[in-house]
């Protein structure tokens, strides 16, 4: 039981490593793209009702275009990081700094399969979250406050979605006796100390 509750905490430090990791990145990122002005305007849209088709009446300014396109790059920078890292060795740079390694629950390495749906049972939330923010800034942008109030309710329950993902799951590891958390055993996966870290 001490050893599950301190790979629950090296867990928790792990996280929170790779979150700094992953907003560093970010912020070198978004300051390349508005030093190079690598994203292009994204153009405005207008639904033509005699034709029944989209029709494009102007662009939008640059510092919006960046707030509607930015969360999907994080949401990209997210994936990758995981893909680079956690799915080639079962570890991320915060599981490597403290020492955990994912494992399958009969001890062997997970499949990507097994990674992947552990990281979308956490992760998917924050797609949900930039998915509904980049619908409201639209909304916003266009004058369309009707849908940019519908657009706001499915945010907030995205957002309780994300407080359930990022803290109600990982917490159930401290009430499982084999210190799986929910998202482990839907997975059939485990976190152990990685020993051979140790040598």
């Amino acid at each position: 039981m001490k050893s599950n509750t301190s790979i629950s905490f090296k867990r928790i430090g792990s996280r929170l490593l790779d979150v700094i990791i992953i907003i560093i990145a970010s912020y070198i990122f978004y300051f390349l793209i508005r030093r190079f002005g690598a994203i292009k305007t994204l153009p405005r849209m207008s639904f033509d009702s005699a034709s029944g088709t989209l029709r494009e009446v102007g662009s939008r300014d640059y510092q919006t275009t960046l707030m509607i396109v930015l969360p999907y790059y994080f949401f990209v920078l997210l994936w990758l990081y995981y893909f680079s890292s956690g799915y080639k060795s079962g570890q991320t740079l915060g599981d490597k700094f403290f020492r955990i390694k994912i494992k399958k629950v009969t001890g062997e390495n997970p499949s990507r399969a097994q990674l992947f749906l552990r990281d979308f049972i956490i992760i998917y939330p924050v797609f949900l979250l930039a998915f509904f923010d980049h619908m409201i800034l639209i909304a916003h942008d266009d004058h369309d406050f009707a849908l940019a109030e519908t657009t706001n309710n499915f945010l907030m329950v995205s957002g309780a979605l994300m407080l359930f993902s990022f803290i109600i799951i990982p917490c159930t590891m401290f009430f499982s006796k084999t210190g799986r958390a929910l998202h482990d055993i839907l997975a059939k996966t485990k976190v152990i100390a990685n020993t051979s870290d140790l040598a």
